[in-house]
């Protein structure tokens, strides 16, 4: 049977090795995929494995029954989050094993009373180590590994009871000397070993097209439409999908998770955009194919741009299919790469439609074009300047025209319009001076009557209240009669993120409509509703140009996600706590219940199925006394440690009894 390990020196330099392997994680993976999640998962590990090697420590001399029950079970979750994971992530296991290897690691300091625990720690921290070398294609990991195994080595010469502070020159003289040995292979383990090149996995991330067996059967058009119809009649799809927004009538959307979108920023997750208005409606010309794209073997579809954009970024968004939803490729806007499990992808109206609906458990990417974006540039367009550009464009394809196209409206709205912005000279005050005026003005509201006229001059004039449709539907319709080409956009505007993967998850609820102004830069969303993000999109479109993506909003997500953190470090504290008292609550009542039991046992009338409890009740006694008699002991060489304890003479007089019992009078 193993000692308790007393060696202190030996558990700070254990807790040291975990501690890099933890932010060797955050780092290397963080600036591996610049996703800032890793660097939070970091400090939520140092934390809590700090909190457990703190425990460890004060409560290496305690069997804590109930604290291995309660660790059990979170390792049982993690399992299951860990497979849960895996089949997410089947295109590269790797970081559902890191994350699955270091919460077993933070899990386990909690109890580490051995020294053969703490080695445990020690080696699935080397373990983290090497996957980490595999993972990370950043040259500073390799004077990182040396560094981890320096500690390494001094770690392991501590481990023996017997060394003294002074030696500690010693150790670190023959621990340089080893590490000078491991040198060639640590970096023939770095540049040998397959690595990922420039965000290699979540870079081209889709299912298999085995995804979508459940609909190729339908190879007839009418029945693809039929298998369309159902899914878009589903209680959470969003009816404006179907290719029209009727702003007659509006249905209720339940809040249920449909897909989960990996994105550096919260923006909008756009699905079609509308271009044609008859005063009740936004639709977009029936089956006007503009052309198809055929995959490359690789699932690898190259979009044309609408817009020339001569300047730009690009950016990777990652969209996982919660639900079955209809047959639209939702992206970031401007969608200029897609990697997708399917041979064809439709373009209609310059929306991208997929070949069939979308099944639940597909994954794809789209890379994104980020357009170069100057805002003070922007204000400085004079409306003379926007129409010329404009005329240019027209010129080159006349097709723009159809978003200044506009049913005969009413006199009223074409006077809102000129009174709002007759007194602008600049294109983009005039933009913004129709979204403010839309936005203090209006109330936001899903329950409105239908309208009982036009529908924008209802909206205006009559019920001043409405929800995005109709708040989107007029600004299109007062930024086109005065001259500014627009489109009214669905889709999606995610609220909500899950700060350990980084997924925002998109609800039904979370439909959407907005407004797209195309200005010198491109398409800009313009958000008049009080649920809006495109000023959120517009400085992140102009950081974009400014800063790297490494560094893109970090202090705003950092903080985000500190206080994140925060919050639920102090709600997993009060949860430890209550655990905590309870347990100690627990214990003082089961002491008190075994020092009556004891007090009031009277030995001559003790029958024999009562020896047995009694028996376990003296030695739970004495265990709590500090007392742990070794399993190897026999009955009288129990009776014969002569314990300073009240009840030690009341229990040698019980064992003479309980030895009768058990081997009988002889």
């Amino acid at each position: 049977m193993q000692q308790v390990d007393n060696n202190i020196l030996f558990r700070i330099l254990s807790y040291i090795l975990c501690i890099l392997a933890i932010w060797g994680y955050g780092i290397f993976i963080y600036f591996s995929l610049f996703e800032i999640e890793f660097i939070t998962k970091a400090i939520t590990y140092s934390f809590f494995l700090t909190l457990g090697y703190v425990w460890s420590w004060y409560n290496r001399h305690s069997k804590q029954y109930f604290v291995k029950f309660i660790l059990a079970l979170l390792m049982i979750y993690v399992g299951i989050y860990f497979f849960r994971n895996l089949s997410e992530s089947i295109y590269d296991p790797r970081v559902p094993l890191l994350d699955l290897l270091i919460s077993l690691l933070v899990i386990h300091s909690f109890d580490l009373p051995r020294k053969r625990d703490v080695l445990y720690s020690i080696t699935s921290s080397l373990v983290v180590i090497i996957v980490l070398t595999v993972v990370s294609f950043s040259n500073l990991i390799i004077p990182y590994i040396l560094l981890f195994c320096f500690v390494f080595f001094v770690t392991l010469f501590s481990m023996d009871d017997n060394v003294r502070y002074q030696d500690l020159n010693i150790i670190f003289r023959l621990s340089a000397g080893l590490l000078t040995m491991v040198v060639i292979i640590s970096l023939g383990l770095f540049i040998f070993l397959p690595k990922p090149s420039g965000g290699y996995f979540f870079r081209f991330v889709f299912a298999p097209r085995s995804e979508f067996n459940n609909y190729s059967q339908f190879t007839n058009p009418q029945d693809l439409r039929k298998q369309l119809n159902m899914i878009l009649n589903r209680n959470y799809a969003y009816r404006s999908f179907r290719g029209e927004m009727d702003l007659e009538s509006r249905g209720t959307i339940p809040h249920i998770l449909i897909m989960k979108v990996k994105s550096p920023v919260m923006t909008y997750v756009k699905g079609i955009h509308l271009i044609y208005y008859d005063g009740k409606k936004w639709y977009n010309k029936k089956d006007d194919v503009d052309f198809s794209l055929t995959a490359s073997d690789y699932s690898y579809f190259s979009i044309p741009s609408e817009f020339e954009y001569y300047r730009y970024n690009i950016i990777n968004t990652y969209f996982m299919i919660v639900q079955d939803l209809p047959d639209i490729l939702y992206h970031i806007p401007v969608a200029n790469e897609v990697f997708f499990p399917s041979s064809l992808l439709i373009i209609r109206s310059h929306n991208i439609y997929t070949e069939y609906p979308l099944v639940k458990g597909v994954t794809y990417t789209v890379s994104s074009k980020i357009p170069y974006f100057n805002m003070e540039m922007l204000k400085s367009f004079t409306f003379k300047e926007y129409q010329n550009f404009f005329n240019a464009i027209v010129k080159k394809q006349n097709y723009y025209l159809d978003y200044l196209y506009l049913p005969e409206i009413s006199e009223r709205i074409k006077e809102l319009s000129r009174e709002l912005t007759e007194n602008e000279i600049l294109f983009w005050n005039k933009v913004e001076k129709i979204k403010g005026y839309l936005e203090e003005n209006y109330t936001y509201d899903l329950f409105i009557d239908p309208p009982k006229t036009e529908a924008v001059y209802d909206f205006l004039f009559i019920q001043r209240r409405g929800y995005c449709e109709q708040f989107a539907s007029s600004m299109a319709v007062i930024l086109r009669s005065i001259g500014i080409p627009c489109r009214v956009v669905l889709g999606y505007v995610p609220r909500k993120r899950d700060i350990f993967t980084g997924f925002w998850e998109v609800y039904a609820d979370d439909a959407h409509a907005w407004v797209e102004v195309l200005s010198p830069f491109g398409w800009i969303p313009v958000d008049p509703s009080p649920y809006n993000v495109d000023e959120q999109t517009l400085r992140y479109l102009e950081s974009k140009n400014r800063t790297s993506s490494i560094y893109m909003d970090f202090q705003e997500q950092v903080i985000q996600e500190i206080e994140f953190i925060m919050n639920l470090a102090f709600r997993i504290l009060f949860i430890l706590l209550a655990i905590f008292v309870i347990y100690n609550s627990y214990l003082f009542i089961r002491k008190k219940y075994i020092y009556s039991y004891i007090q009031g046992l009277d030995i001559s009338k003790i029958e024999g199925k009562d020896m047995n409890k009694a028996f376990r009740m003296f030695i739970e006694y004495f265990k709590l006394q500090g007392t742990n008699f070794p399993p190897q002991l026999t009955l009288r060489e129990m009776k014969s440690l002569n314990l300073n304890d009240p009840a030690f003479p009341k229990f040698t007089d019980f064992i003479d009894v309980y030895e009768k019992y058990t081997y009988g009078p002889k």
